[in-house]
């Protein structure tokens, strides 16, 4: 096997590591300062010396490294808006992220948070546990990301099947 074709081993000649071998040094052969192993050794040289004192180049969190990234696309607000839905559940309990979904929109006159019940009785419910659900927002992501909020209760299912239909008092269930 030619050391310059060596994209496909043949097992009857060589072994898998001196495919592999061959591979490298024939990759490093375009690199400047890669000798694959034979000639005259280069010495790389390095304008910034490491130091014991933390500095840019030290392996950083994730979280402090995304929150620098958000604050310098100014995406910061619109992250602290989606903060609110994915941490619906801890905001407002278990029991309450059960029965109501949170969603976050964006308006002309600011971030709008919906807060849709699966009934009227938990739209109520909501209704009045609105002042401390305010706070709670506030405690945990921060004053000023969100500017209203709206509760929705359920949607009326349609009642309507055929061409012919009679006024009645309509579906006797927890729908407005």
């Amino acid at each position: 096997m030619d050391e310059n074709n060596a994209s496909v081993p043949d097992p009857t000649r060589t072994s898998m590591g001196q495919w592999l071998s061959r591979r490298i040094r024939a990759a490093g052969r375009g690199v400047p300062g890669a000798s694959g192993g034979r000639g005259r050794r280069h010495r790389r040289s390095y304008t910034q010396t490491s130091s014991p004192a933390p500095d840019s180049r030290d392996p950083q969190l994730a979280g402090s490294v995304m929150s620098s990234w958000l604050d310098d696309r100014g995406y910061q607000p619109q992250a602290a808006a989606g903060n609110v839905a994915a941490q619906w559940e801890h905001i407002a309990g278990a029991d309450v992220a059960a029965h109501v979904a949170a969603e976050v929109i964006d308006t002309d006159q600011g971030r709008l948070l919906v807060l849709q019940a699966d009934s009227t009785t938990w739209a109520t419910q909501m209704t009045l546990l609105l002042p401390k659900l305010r706070d709670r927002v506030i405690d945990v992501v921060g004053p000023g990301v969100i500017d209203d909020i709206t509760i929705v209760g359920p949607t009326q299912p349609a009642t309507f099947r055929g061409r012919w239909r009679v006024k009645g008092r309509g579906v006797r269930d927890t729908y407005g």
